[in-house]
């Protein structure tokens, strides 16, 4: 259920901001894809380093969806893929250098996109795992011209907190 609130927010802020192409880094089995709006969203692009996860992915018969296996740690997406929403859904955090992947990702997007990050935080503020998902943050608003939307996401049962933030960063060169 929690999954569910968290990429319905996701899912909002792209119909809110008009997005139509989304490329989701670390799709997994394409949870996003599933949320998404067929009437806003016309083409989902889902890369993940497990050739099972993108092989199981569940697909929809009312958007276009391709699947990619990449590292994108060390490995480039095609240079010809381009799109206007950039996701990281509870991905960034696993990645060791995330400003470097963030500048590889961004020149695929549009230069009216967005970028949407989502991380879940650690109940114990002075972990490991909170420093790392700080850094993302800071190396994800060091692209922007400014944060559109920053949402705390909190379940009463659990305890689990998830942040999300939604940018609009700088323009930067398209892929050769």
């Amino acid at each position: 259920m929690f999954e569910s609130a968290r990429l319905q927010i996701v899912a909002g802020w792209i119909r809110h901001y008009g997005r139509r192409r989304v490329l989701d880094i670390g799709c997994g089995q394409g949870q996003l894809l599933l949320t998404l709006d067929p009437l806003v969203v016309d083409d989902y692009v889902g890369v993940d380093a497990s050739r099972v996860a993108t092989e199981s992915a569940r697909r929809r018969p009312d958007i276009p969806a391709r699947f990619l296996v990449a590292d994108i740690q060390s490995e480039d997406l095609p240079a010809d893929l381009r799109t206007d929403c950039l996701c990281f859904v509870d991905v960034a955090y696993y990645l060791p250098l995330p400003a470097e992947v963030f500048a590889r990702t961004l020149r695929h997007l549009a230069s009216d996109g967005i970028l949407i990050v989502c991380q879940w935080i650690h109940p114990d503020a002075d972990a490991p795992h909170n420093h790392k998902a700080a850094a993302v943050f800071t190396a994800m608003e060091a692209t922007g011209n400014g944060l559109l939307d920053d949402v705390a996401l909190q379940s009463a049962m659990t305890g689990n907190t998830w942040r999300l933030k939604v940018i609009r960063p700088r323009a930067v060169p398209a892929c050769s």
